[in-house]
């Protein structure tokens, strides 16, 4: 009990927002000295870009593989986690600063085989992490409970957001099954599964609400591209190319092709690898019902 108490603290301290917030905003200053360094890439690279991609959702749900193989096409840069909306706050900022560092990010990421939270490499093949053909989409696969957290409490970002990036905005937001993102997120943190239940659905009300300004708004180009990761998992090419087209830009066979063979073709219900309570999954299918976009999950799926 010690231990989990401890335990309990150290994760409270690292998620705490205060702390999370000043650990990103310390990295501001530095952000803005590699925008306008030597060898950085010439504005007129991103002359093209008409779209802006940013990722919502909770996290432990199949984020960094889509930001990864969107990354992949040749007309698309999406960083991970630069959490890029630190950037849209200052207005020192160009679009231009922006999305150097953006591609900065990914070109680093790539350096690195794309290595997701879990250590798994996402690197495709052959295609084009880290770099581009010709650029039309940019975005950041940031992490996703946070960077909705500042949208819902600052609703004037959505506007800076807008004029920063010069950009129609698009929110990738993918939806896994929540039991097996509540046992994921569990075993990952070392926490019980009532702990992170009561945070997925305090992270899935801000979600909601967010969910529900996208669709009411009309005075930006604003859009959700709602991705469910099982429906994903079960045809790869199909909802990828689906996707691709939301956005904007075709997708080749060979792209769709190299970025399957990455896949697992069985999506992980992790959900079966922890010993639930009961009644705690009858008090997740009650608050299941009160959220639209997850209305088709049940524990028995």
């Amino acid at each position: 009990m010690e231990g989990y108490l401890l335990n309990s603290i150290k994760d409270y301290l690292i998620n705490a927002r205060i702390f999370r917030n000043s650990l990103e905003y310390s990295k501001v200053i530095p952000g803005y000295f590699h925008s306008i360094g030597s060898g950085a890439e010439p504005c007129r690279s991103f002359d093209g870009v008409h779209t802006y991609v940013m990722f919502i959702g909770i996290g432990r749900s199949g984020t960094t593989l889509i930001g990864s193989l969107l990354d992949a096409h040749p007309r698309m840069i999406i960083a991970n986690q630069e959490t890029a909306l630190k950037y849209m706050h200052p207005l020192f900022f160009s679009r231009c600063q922006v999305y150097r560092l953006l591609l900065r990010n990914s070109r680093e990421m790539a350096a690195n085989s794309r290595i997701g939270g879990g250590g798994y490499s996402y690197a495709v093949e052959g295609q084009w992490q880290g770099r581009f053909q010709q650029l039309e989409v940019m975005g950041d696969k940031s992490k996703s409970a946070q960077d909705v957290t500042w949208l819902t409490t600052r609703p004037s970002i959505l506007e800076r957001m807008v004029k920063v990036t010069g950009a129609r905005i698009r929110m990738m937001h993918v939806i896994r099954n929540p039991y097996d993102t509540i046992a994921t997120r569990s075993v990952r943190r070392n926490l019980s599964l009532e702990w992170i239940s009561r945070e997925y659905f305090a992270l899935a009300d801000k979600l909601q609400k967010l969910i529900e300004r996208i669709e009411g708004e009309t005075e930006f180009d604003v859009d959700r591209i709602p991705l469910h990761l099982e429906d994903f998992i079960s045809d790869p090419e199909k909802h990828l190319a689906s996707v691709c087209s939301r956005l904007g830009v075709e997708a080749e066979a060979d792209y769709l092709r190299d970025c399957a063979a990455i896949v697992k073709r069985k999506p992980h219900k992790r959900r079966h690898e922890v010993e639930w309570d009961p009644a705690l999954i009858d008090e997740i299918k009650g608050l299941i019902a009160g959220h639209p976009f997850l209305k088709r999950y049940s524990f028995d799926d």
